[in-house]
This record gives structure tokens, sequence and C-alpha cells, in this order.
């Protein structure tokens, strides 16, 4: 009896050691999952598109701008430049000023070097004369010769009055107007001839 008791207790304590043998393995071989850690792969930025408008401003027109389309009309710029238009103002309102001063002198014989040699081979044409006679305002008057033009057609009608633009006709041709009130009173109109800007004097079919 003794002997079955002393058994019992020996294979109890056994198994208590076996089962706690057993829990401290299992113990031992667990291990805490470390959790994984995330990388964010990012690409190169991409510059953002301006959204703004990127045309560019046209500048206003200035003055000097505004007159020589005024005076090129509807000639192409290809055909005058500001350049030229430039240079033929100045030449050609200096011509006016000295014919202005030859008109106060009654100088024919200076006055006859500005013209064209169309202008004075039409207006010393006896007919030409006759016909222009009965137009003037002064009755009775007959013009006999291009002087008696210059002294009672041209000097009249242009002596002291102010010029102070331009106007093209073609690239050979331009009226020197004063400009009044928006509209242009034409006083003179010259002929490239040569390179140089003469006085052509209208004929009466121009008129």
């Amino acid at each position: 009896m003794d002997c079955m008791k002393r058994f019992t207790l020996y294979s109890c304590t056994a198994l208590l050691f076996v089962a706690l043998f057993a829990f401290t393995a299992c113990e031992s071989t667990e291990v805490e999952a470390s959790p994984a850690q995330t990388q964010t792969v990012t690409g190169p930025t991409q510059p953002k598109q301006s959204t703004t408008s990127t045309t560019p401003k046209t500048a206003p027109k200035t003055q000097a701008d505004l007159e020589y389309e005024k005076s090129l009309g509807s000639l192409a710029s290809s055909a005058i430049t500001k350049e030229m238009f430039a240079e033929d103002k100045a030449i050609i309102l200096q011509k006016v000023e000295e014919l202005d001063l030859i008109m106060r002198q009654k100088n024919y014989k200076k006055w006859v070097t500005y013209l064209d040699d169309e202008s004075i081979k039409y207006w010393q044409n006896k007919t030409n004369l006759q016909n222009i006679s009965s137009k003037l305002p002064i009755r009775g008057l007959k013009l006999s010769s291009l002087e008696d033009y210059f002294n009672y057609v041209f000097i009249g009608s242009r002596v002291g009055r102010t010029v102070d633009q331009i106007r093209y006709v073609t690239d050979s041709y331009v009226n020197a107007v004063q400009e009044r009130d928006g509209k242009d009173i034409v006083y003179y109109t010259f002929r490239k001839v040569n390179g140089d800007w003469k006085v052509h004097l209208r004929t009466l079919e121009e008129m």
C-alpha cells in the first residue's frame, strides 16, 4: 500500500515537471512580430504649369506712329518705312517754307526751279491758260503766261498758309497739307523726280 502511494506521488510529480517544461519551452519560442515598416516611394516633383497667360502686351502707339500710319493711307509700310517718311516730310516741309518766301518776294525765276517739267509744259500752253482764266474769281482777267499763273493762281491760294503734314498718294506723289478739324486741306502736290521732290501743278483734269 505504501508502495502504491509512493508510485502515485512520483507519477504526479513527473507529470507536473513535464507540463512545466512544455509551457516554458512554448513561451521561449514565441517571438513578437514587429510591425512591417512601409516606405513611400515618390517620383521627381513635376513643376506646376502656370495658368497665367504669357501673351505679351502690345505697347500703345505713339503720336508719331499714328501720324505715320495716317500719312501712308492705303500704302503698305513696306513701300514707305518710318525712316523714309521722316526724311520725306522734313524735305518737303523745308521746301514749303522756301516757297512761301519766294511767293512773298514774287520771285518767279526762282519759283520755276521748284516745278517739275510736266507742270511747266502744261501751264505754258495758251489753251490751258485761257481755260483756267474763266475759273478765276477776278472777272475779265486773262492769263497769257506761266508767270501770270504764278502771280494770280499760285500765290493767291498758298502764300501765308500753314502746312504741317504730308499725305502719300503713291510712293512718288505726296500732298502737303494743313490738318484742320480732322480734315486735310491740300496746298501743294510734290512729285519725286530723279530722287528730288518737285512741285507738281495740278492740271485742269486733276482739279
